[in-house]
């Protein structure tokens, strides 16, 4: 989170000159960007450190940005899901029991137990033995036939074959948080100090420039 002291508020209201006024729309824009600029560089981290293999706009989804959208709320927050995630979401390595890499460059832990779901056609639910519809999944949950396929789930000790229950493992503020001891909070604290500066520049150049070019394109009216 960015703090902005007194200190700073004037040195970029003395930036903008005659365009104080502008100073929430200023901090609201660097707010937004700096926002949608650290989450990428989470982002990239999170895939530097884990084997997920989900793409960079599945990642996004989970990571969303409450942006800055009026005068009373100038700051941005990164909010994310806290569910856990999947194994199938991480490096398998198939087998009869399955392993999973979770951790770039760690170790890959056997899934006794469980299995992988394959060729999955269409429909809800799956028949046990008895005939009855058991519902797949964590408890209160079902899954479509088809988004089973590639799922790792593992029998109930016990219970026959049915039900089944899919794997999970850590969730996604878990997981960030191992990045940010890793490549240090306060690393990703300077790098949105740096951008957010950058940004508060870069709008008040903009601001600047086109304030100019207003007062050229009327200096021809005036008396």
């Amino acid at each position: 989170m960015i703090t902005i002291e007194e200190v700073g508020l004037k040195e970029i209201q003395e930036k903008l000159g005659n365009l104080s006024h502008r100073l929430p729309s200023v901090i609201q824009s660097a707010s937004n960007r700096t926002a949608t600029a650290t989450r990428n560089e989470l982002i990239k981290h999170l895939k530097e450190t884990y084997t997920i293999n989900d793409k960079v706009s599945e990642l996004k989804k989970k990571l969303l940005i409450r942006r800055a959208s009026n005068k009373n709320v100038l700051g941005a927050e990164i909010r994310m899901k806290s569910e856990r995630i999947g194994l199938d979401h991480f490096k398998v390595i198939p087998g009869n029991p399955p392993q999973v890499q979770v951790v770039r460059g760690g170790k890959a832990h056997t899934l006794l137990h469980a299995f992988v779901m394959q060729n999955v056609g269409a429909g809800r639910y799956l028949n046990d033995k008895a005939g009855k519809n058991e519902r797949l999944g964590r408890v209160g949950g079902s899954y479509s036939r088809t988004h089973l396929n590639g799922m790792i789930f593992s029998r109930m000790k016990g219970r026959g074959r049915l039900p089944i229950r899919r794997r999970f493992t850590i969730s996604l503020p878990e997981m960030l948080g191992a990045v940010t001891n890793k490549y240090h909070t306060e690393d990703i604290d300077q790098f949105m100090a740096d951008k957010f500066a950058s940004f508060i520049d870069e709008r008040i150049a903009k601001d600047l420039e086109k304030h100019a070019r207003y007062e050229i394109d009327i200096s021809h009216l005036m008396p």
